[in-house]
């Protein structure tokens, strides 16, 4: 099938809500501008307030616009910023994670731009142009990512893809079985005992710096905190790969130059306070193995991940258009 790549500068997709910088004419270049638009609705009473976990906060109003991303449109929902606390490193946050769930006493969470972009629930109107096939793949650098829309070109994977079904509905979620750094176990599940849980979740999120790992055993779960043994040992680590079993699959490889680059150069680069005590997997894992997600109305999303060929190149816009692509 044909679908586009997008070169992204600065790996702005994250895994929220959609949202831009919104203006009414003036201001900075960046922002988005309502009044240039005869499509655009919004009510400033609709308010949003998203938080994300690195300390961001964006609030603004509920809109809707002609959305188009690398070819592809639809009328869809999404959040005009007016206001930021933290850092927004671009004109805004591009959201494909699934939708959020309900909570008591509290505005519905807005609809996830690709259930509209991608068509998912079969009711697309006549305005714009849906992606073929309700999939997309996202791929990163120390520099730049590409969102593949509609599928994942082969020439960025080497060998087979394997997919697993997320085990949670509202976030993109893959179970571990453990994790080691050359051999010394980092995250290592306690003696199971009839009915324990064989893994733990890890959740998949390119807005999150490196990884996150529980300070904690979870509640007995664990044998031991895994982000006290990753510090513990990471000085003395060889040069091996940062290995992720995923419970029933494959394993994930983050390559020694990946993660030790990461652990060297950005501050607090392996978290710790992850929800719910939960692993993230943040931007090593879209660094080092190409990941598509796949969805399906009323289902929870099918995770396909693979390993990534070295010698392909990220795209930028003057090359995006490429041939070879499947669906995931």
């Amino acid at each position: 099938m044909t679908a586009w790549a997008i070169w992204i500068r600065f790996a702005l997709l994250a895994f929220g809500v959609l949202a831009f910088a919104a203006g009414q004419g003036g201001g900075e270049k960046k922002e988005y501008y309502t009044s240039l638009s005869s499509l655009w609705k919004g009510d400033t009473a609709l308010r949003f307030k998203t938080e994300y976990s690195g300390g961001t906060v964006l609030e603004g109003f509920i809109c809707s616009d002609l959305i188009e991303i690398g070819g592809y449109s639809t009328l869809a929902p999404f959040g005009c910023i007016t206001s930021n606390t933290g850092v927004l490193d671009g004109d805004g946050i591009a959201g494909f994670g699934p939708g959020a769930a309900n909570k008591p006493f509290a505005p519905p969470p807005l609809p996830p731009v690709f259930l509209a972009l991608a068509n998912v629930s079969g009711d697309h109107g006549k305005i714009g142009t849906p992606v073929p096939a309700p999939s997309f793949a996202f791929l990163t650098s120390n520099h730049s990512a590409e969102l593949q829309l509609g599928g994942i070109d082969r020439d960025a994977v080497l060998g087979p893809v394997f997919s697993v079904v997320s085990t949670e509905v509202h976030s993109y979620s893959i179970p571990i079985a453990s994790i080691t750094l050359g051999g010394i176990p980092i995250l290592s599940l306690a003696k199971p005992v009839p009915g324990a849980d064989l893994s733990i979740p890890g959740i998949l999120d390119s807005g999150t710096t490196c990884i996150c790992l529980p300070d904690s055993t979870r509640g007995g779960t664990l044998e031991f905190s895994p982000w006290q043994k990753f510090h513990d040992v990471v000085g003395q680590a060889p040069v091996a790969p940062l290995v992720i079993a995923i419970q029933g699959g494959p394993t994930i490889e983050i390559p020694y130059a990946v993660w030790k680059s990461g652990v060297n150069e950005v501050h607090g680069c392996v978290s710790k306070g992850c929800p719910e005590d939960r692993v993230v997997l943040g931007d090593w894992l879209f660094q080092s193995m190409a990941v598509v997600f796949g969805w399906a109305p009323g289902k929870r999303p099918t995770i396909s991940i693979a390993k990534r060929n070295p010698a392909y190149r990220l795209k930028g816009f003057e090359d995006a258009h490429a041939g070879g692509w499947e669906p995931a």
